[in-house]
């Protein structure tokens, strides 16, 4: 008691004070796992008495995992959400059922996926999609009216890096001479 609490209140016992709470883990999950099992009862009728006893098995909680084919996303694509460890799955939101869903989040999810194994134990897990904004890509030219043989400034933004159609190099800013 008293010294229980003195020993949990010294900073200086760390060490000794995560050992002794891992020693009470191990002990609660003994108690738990292994007390009262067979269970029995006796039942007395007119003097008489009776036993009878029943075993229960404890099946251990599927190790469910959950994946992606690909985490981060831009707006408007999609990706596929993987689950095992169970026999069935059930995936939060709209994501449906199945070990393996396609979706197309509007925005960054976690999504969890409930497993059942063939004893109908049930275990969950997670998996974050990350979707980033599509930019909004525009282009200018200087000038928008030119003449044959003249030539004009393309210029990019919105964007991070460019590619453009019609061979030209990457960057934001292009030099042409339309035909």
């Amino acid at each position: 008691g008293h010294l229980l609490r003195k020993f949990n209140n010294d900073n200086s016992n760390r060490r000794y004070k995560l050992q002794l709470e891992q020693l009470r883990n191990n002990i609660r999950h003994y108690r738990f796992a292994n007390c009262n099992n067979p269970y029995s009862v006796t039942g007395t009728a007119s003097g008489c008495t009776g036993t009878g006893s029943i075993t229960i098995t404890v099946n251990p909680l599927p190790a469910i995992t959950a994946g992606a084919s690909t985490s981060t996303i831009c707006s408007g694509q999609n990706t596929t959400l993987s689950a095992s460890g169970g026999s069935t799955y059930s995936w939060s939101g709209s994501a449906g059922s199945g070990s393996s869903v396609t979706i197309a989040p509007t925005s960054s999810t976690t999504f969890t996926v409930t497993g059942t194994d063939n004893n109908s134990c049930s275990n969950m897990a997670t998996v974050s999609i990350t979707v980033n904004p599509s930019p909004s890509a525009f282009v200018s030219a200087n000038p928008t009216s030119l003449c044959a043989g003249a030539s004009a400034t393309l210029t990019a933004g919105g964007g991070d890096t460019y590619s453009w159609s019609g061979g030209l190099e990457s960057g934001n800013v292009q030099n042409v001479t339309p035909s």
